[in-house]
């Protein structure tokens, strides 16, 4: 029999994941000898950690919060993408060398479009976070047509550095607002007709609100890339309001078939990863 192969997610924390049960899934379904876990490696043990685990004999990981673009500087070769776009959430192990990945964006858009019905092109987009996943997130939308895209973090220097590299390389407008400025970031949310929040704000219980539930208005499209819990503070308010609302489970998932087709070459069941994702929902929020 073949020896095991071994995947997983390299991050901190890595607990609240669906992850494996996505990928293993997906690797029963296929009669792939591999497994999926998770690997929760603090900040201060990152680069002792990722070797270690590169070390055990890895063939892929899924890299999330905070080393999607710490990562990089460990690999041997980056996607011209993933270069652009400035972090890595895949990685692939071929010949001993390290191969980053981005497909975070990719599986956003994908997601939007069939949850929503619509498409970024023309839209005026607020975005919320300038970390990992908020640059490939906003890299994807300006790349899918977004008109503008108004980019908010409390760390104001890293919206403002997102913010030039897309619109050098997009053709849509783009811009930070400062993080004291509240006015200006309420004038722009009004002026919005997709609310996105890619920042970690919404995971933990005693997360500050993102924003006056008040600057929610008809017409808006809120989403978030938190998938657990599947309905964060922001998500709720806007269900009340009867907005339009997406949460971060369909980026999991087709951000995870994108990573499974690079490290095995093969097509993920969608289908299947699917169904292993709403059952740990089912079992986790019951």
């Amino acid at each position: 029999m073949d020896e095991i192969r071994l995947y997983g997610l390299i991050g901190y924390p890595v607990s609240h994941s669906y992850s494996p049960a996505m990928h293993n899934a997906a690797f029963k379904q296929l009669g792939i000898n591999a497994e999926y876990v998770l690997f929760p490696v603090q900040p201060e043990k990152f680069k002792e950690g990722f070797a270690n685990i590169i070390a055990r004999g890895a063939s892929g990981l899924n890299v999330t919060i905070p080393y999607k673009e710490r990562v990089m500087e460990y690999l041997d070769k980056i996607s011209e993408s993933a270069k652009l776009i400035g972090a890595v959430n895949t990685v692939v192990v071929k010949n001993g060398k390290l191969f980053g990945e981005n497909t975070d964006g990719k599986g956003f858009v994908k997601s939007f479009k069939l949850v929503t019905g619509k498409t970024p092109k023309g839209k005026n987009i607020f975005m919320f976070g300038a970390g990992g996943a908020a640059k490939s997130v906003g890299f994807e939308m300006a790349f899918s047509g977004a008109r503008s895209l108004v980019i908010y973090d409390i760390f104001e220097d890293k919206a403002k550095a997102l913010a030039c590299r897309i619109a050098k390389n997009t053709s849509s407008f783009v811009k930070a607002v400062s993080s004291k400025d509240k006015e200006a970031m309420a004038e722009e949310i009004l002026k919005a007709d997709v609310l996105i929040n890619a920042s970690p704000c919404g995971m933990k219980k005693d997360d500050p609100k993102l924003l006056d539930k008040k600057l929610l208005h008809k017409g808006l499209v809120v989403c978030d890339v938190i998938y657990n819990p599947p309905e964060t503070p922001l998500l709720k308010d806007a269900k009340r309001m009867g907005l339009k609302t997406m949460n971060g489970l369909g980026m999991l998932l087709y951000q995870g078939a994108a990573a499974f087709k690079f490290w095995t070459a093969r097509q993920a069941p969608v289908g299947v990863m699917k169904k292993a994702l709403e059952a740990q929902i089912t079992r986790l929020h019951k």
